[in-house]
């Protein structure tokens, strides 16, 4: 675990082999839930601009952390080459994923930040030209526990084995 403070933010990193990751993230999600800081120092002002430059998306105030999952692109475009756009893009999907996975596991509520101006967060963040934003998610407490199922497409029209066979799909709200 490893780490590093500017005057407006705190970051950490871990590299772990990847049958330790939850371990890490669970210790990463402690030392948000438990820190030995004082929260009140944290810059409200920056998470406002946050949920601005998120298209006004301001109910994100209401969570204690704001967690931006960043893109070194240009890193892995030196390790893989032009696969390295998908691959990166791709890392960034599953350390979300993980996180949310980990944070629920929690009892913590998450969500997922697609919309949101990206140049505006590297400039907020002080981010440099090269870490490219991809993912922000609100991390706390869920106010009500949510009980309304989302209605998903039947496993089997979404299902092939060994072929594509095209098939009925019943859209809802996500066709998945």
């Amino acid at each position: 675990l490893n780490a590093f403070t500017a005057n407006e933010t705190t970051s950490f990193w871990f590299k772990l082999p990847s049958e330790h990751i939850f371990a890490g993230l669970d210790i990463i999600i402690d030392m948000l839930n438990n820190p030995t800081f004082n929260p009140e120092k944290f810059d409200k002002e920056k998470k406002n601009e946050i949920c601005r430059a998120s298209l006004r998306q301001y109910w994100m105030n209401s969570a204690p952390i704001i967690i931006v999952i960043c893109n070194d692109k240009e890193k892995v475009l030196k390790m893989y080459g032009k696969r390295g756009d998908l691959y990166s893009i791709q890392d960034c999907a599953f350390a979300s994923q993980n996180l949310m996975l980990t944070a629920t596991s929690l009892g913590l509520g998450t969500c997922i930040v697609g919309a949101f101006d990206e140049k505006a967060i590297q400039r907020i963040l002080k981010l440099p030209d090269s870490i490219i934003p991809e993912i922000i998610i609100p991390i706390g407490y869920p106010d009500r526990e949510i009980k309304k199922k989302v209605y998903r497409d039947p496993l089997e029209t979404v299902t092939h084995f060994d072929e594509y066979v095209k098939r009925k799909r019943y859209y809802g709200f996500f066709p998945l």
